[in-house]
């Protein structure tokens, strides 16, 4: 409620006689909360706004003054608040806890803060990435004889913004013909004549806004028509197989004794230890089936004597126990040798190296640190969080493993 009241002032001296009146409105409901001791609340909401990618963790406070002290309330898109959202009240205020984003909780978080003089309200949006999809057909691909054609399709969900191929983890052969349709969602992959080189694991990668990655595989198989006629029974094959029996489900053939002579010669170092050094190098055959594939070969060095031997082999049989289940953040085991020639470790190839040497090359630092190949981007804070996220993850399976007791190195793994 309102009220006018009017206020003259005079003035009077020997030379005359002057007045002025002014008029003054008064809202009586403050002069009551005044006079009662109240105050209207002041509430305030944050952070104000956030994108966050889908199944990552976020939070909302809310946190106001007034006399008397306020309740606090929450809203979402003027409703209740979506399943899987936490509300905490404190003395502080009241907190929104969401520890596994959906696409259903992005809207507007309204809180409300109410006492007897007052209501007011603050309020924050959420966006939510949704994450990728893809998807390759056909799978499984039929068995192809050299000279055929290969043709896969992707199909990739709205939110991813780039496709990309890959073969056993590295580029595309030139050979390759790419069509991609970012804007229909798809992209095909078309070879006009395969050769036994083509055999291999192709991918699928579908990248979102936040950088998020989803792959879909298929394993491509290239058999030669061409025969091979031995003219001397008695002559033994150039090629001898070693195979892993152990805790591995499937044997798996690895190298052959002219590779180990002939590759060490070409492959190139990447990195040496106090008693072995590590190859890139090819593997034929991979897991039985035609084609080559980049690995990673950990060869013992004679000279580091057995200790060096013995050392090398606790790491392969490391390598065994976690080659039963695979985790995505650990180096991957693929397979060794431990017959009839110098021990040796084959793993998963990481292109990028070492997560030192690319941390520093991030920054502009170039030395000798940074073994990996291509160029690395500058990195955002986003990109640090979810590298520590991966670590985090490769640890908590390592430990859940029984492995405590080893030095664990750091490569890049992002895609």
């Amino acid at each position: 409620m309102k009220t006018r009241e009017g206020y003259t002032c005079q003035a009077k001296n020997a030379g005359g006689f002057f007045s002025d009146s002014k008029y003054v409105t008064v809202e009586k409901s403050l002069v009551e909360n005044s006079i009662f001791g109240k105050v209207s609340p002041q509430v305030y909401v944050s952070p104000r706004n956030q994108s966050v990618p889908e199944g990552h963790p976020t939070n909302f406070s809310c946190k106001a003054t007034g006399i008397p002290k306020p309740t606090l309330s929450w809203h979402f898109n003027d409703g209740d608040l979506p399943s899987g959202v936490n509300q905490s009240d404190t003395r502080e205020g009241s907190f929104l806890e969401l520890l596994n984003t959906t696409k259903g909780m992005e809207g507007t978080y309204k809180c409300t803060a109410n006492n007897t003089a007052n209501a007011t309200t603050s309020s924050a949006t959420l966006r939510v990435f949704e994450n990728p999809t893809a998807e390759v057909t056909p799978n499984p691909y039929p068995t192809l004889m050299v000279g055929d054609e290969l043709r896969l399709t992707c199909e990739v969900n709205e939110p991813t913004l780039e496709i990309k191929w890959k073969k056993d983890g590295d580029p595309i052969s030139r050979r390759a013909r790419i069509d991609t349709r970012i804007d229909d969602k798809w992209s095909n992959l078309f070879i006009a004549e395969v050769v036994e080189g083509d055999s291999g694991l192709y991918s699928c990668e579908a990248r979102n806004r936040p950088g998020n990655v989803a792959r879909s595989t298929v394993g491509i198989v290239v058999r030669s028509t061409v025969k091979i006629n031995v003219k001397d029974s008695n002559a033994r094959p150039a090629v001898e197989w070693y195979y892993i029996v152990g805790p591995m489900s499937a044997c798996i053939v690895i190298f052959v004794i002219g590779w180990y002579i002939r590759k060490r010669r070409r492959a190139e170092v990447i990195g040496r230890g106090a008693f072995g050094a590590v190859w890139r190098a090819l593997l034929s055959q991979p897991d039985g089936k035609l084609g080559n594939r980049t690995v990673a070969a950990k060869c013992f060095t004679p000279t580091s004597g057995e200790d060096g031997r013995k050392s090398l082999m606790r790491e392969i049989e490391l390598g065994k126990l976690l080659g039963e289940n695979p985790q995505p953040n650990i180096v991957a085991f693929i397979g060794c040798v431990t017959t009839r020639l110098n021990p040796i470790l084959v793993m998963e190839y990481l292109a990028r190296g070492d997560l030192l040497g690319y941390l520093r090359k991030s920054r502009g630092i170039h030395d000798k640190y940074h073994l990996g190949q291509g160029s690395v981007q500058k990195l955002e804070t986003y990109d640090l969080v979810l590298f520590a996220k991966q670590i985090a993850a490769g640890m908590v399976y390592l430990g859940s493993r029984g492995v405590s007791e080893h030095v664990i190195c750091l490569f890049f793994k992002k895609a």
